[in-house]
């Protein structure tokens, strides 16, 4: 089935605008959608964000702010693999979610203001579903890897609780025996 998007021809109506990016919202959109493996940002945002957020000594291997790449995808896998989070990768992470952030505003902004074709628009969009898919990876990452160490050292406290709680009954029994 084709879309209205499919059409080379045809260029986007208000309506259209406002309902692709209502779309980008919807709770499922980005269901089955990849990050995609590299990442082409406008170089001059790029390096803007990367000076905002004082990255210039400790970008991660992944960006390439001359170029305006990210390799997206590589860099999510990398995180994702990690055992635990140094701060360094924790605030890559956070880093990067800014980033990411920026160039969803701007493709969004795009896709309101600009006068695309069809086919523009929906490359337009298919890229903002999958930056957004992205961010919610980068975000799970580190709320997971942050949400595992809280549940381990509360197994522990629950795990010495018991113990405690034990002994004080064993140590109870004994007394009255």
């Amino acid at each position: 089935m084709t879309s209205p998007l499919d059409n080379i021809s045809c260029y986007l109506t208000d309506e259209e605008r406002r309902r692709l990016v209502t779309s980008l919202h919807d709770v499922l959109a980005w269901v089955g959608v990849q990050p995609p493996y590299k990442l082409q940002i406008d170089a001059e945002l790029l390096k803007e964000e990367v000076d905002k957020l004082d990255l210039k000594e400790n970008i991660p291997q992944e960006i390439n702010a001359e170029k305006g790449v990210i390799d997206l995808r590589s860099l999510i896998w990398r995180l994702v693999n990690e055992k635990k989070l140094n701060e360094k990768e924790e605030a890559e992470i956070k880093d990067l979610i800014n980033i990411l952030r920026s160039k969803e505003y701007q493709d969004e902004e795009t896709l309101k203001e600009a006068n695309l074709t069809c086919q523009q628009a929906r490359q337009i969009y298919d890229e903002t579903e999958s930056i957004i898919r992205s961010l919610l990876d980068l975000k799970e990452i580190l709320s997971h890897k942050k949400s595992s160490e809280y549940k381990s050292d509360e197994v522990i406290k629950k795990k010495v609780d018991e113990v405690r709680r034990w002994n004080d009954y064993v140590k109870k029994q004994d007394l009255r025996s």
